[in-house]
Parts: structure tokens; sequence; C-alpha cells
């Protein structure tokens, strides 16, 4: 990751109170062993919610490391937004996702865990 790309991913990690853009969930950055401990998930669990910088429109459309293009997504709504053969744009996946979350049907995680912060 270029250090402009990590620069930008770190802004919007602030921004967005270290929680993915799409799910809401916690999201962890540099330290996943203090993420673990805070919220109880196994390794696999947490790799899972490392925030991603997520290209709002993807690159290979023409989308650049614009500030305003980068959000912050966990890796698990980042890699599942993307392996779809026709990605749903940002506001279609939001709300997709947050359909499932609603119902339980997202990230195999422990949703109590998640209202420790």
């Amino acid at each position: 990751m270029s250090k402009q790309l990590a620069s930008l991913r770190r802004r919007a990690l602030i921004k967005q109170n270290y929680r993915c853009c799409y799910c809401r969930y916690p999201v962890w950055d540099r330290d996943l062993q203090a993420f673990v401990a805070i919220y109880r998930h196994s390794i696999p669990e947490a790799r899972l919610r490392q925030g991603t910088a997520e290209h709002l429109i993807p690159q290979c459309e023409g989308g650049t490391n614009a500030e305003q293009n980068i959000a912050v997504a966990c890796r698990f709504c980042n890699a599942t937004r993307h392996r779809a053969r026709s990605p749903l744009n940002p506001t279609q996946f939001l709300n997709y996702v947050q359909q499932r979350v609603a119902c339980g049907r997202w990230l195999p995680f422990r949703r109590q865990s998640d209202r420790t912060s």
C-alpha cells in the first residue's frame, strides 16, 4: 500500500470512529492483539475486521486515491462487495449489509461483544 493511501485510510479510520463504513462494526488498524483482547474474538475472526482502504469507486472503473473516494471497510465487507460479478455501488451495498446486520445474518461474530465500545 502506498504511503498516500495509508495516510488516507488512517484519516478515514479516525473520521469513521474506527467502524466499518458498511456494517458499522469496529475495525482495527495496527494492533490485532489489543482488538482481540477488547472484543474477545478469535484471531481468524479479528482478521476479518481489519480496516482496509475501500475505494468507493473502484480503481478499475476510474476511481482514484482521492480522499473523497476512500473510506474504511472491514476486510470482510470489502472482499464481499468486490467479489460479486456485478458489485453493488456503495449505497446499495450499505443498504444490503444493514438489512443483513439487522437480521443477524452478517459476519460470523458475537454481536454482544460489539456493544463494549
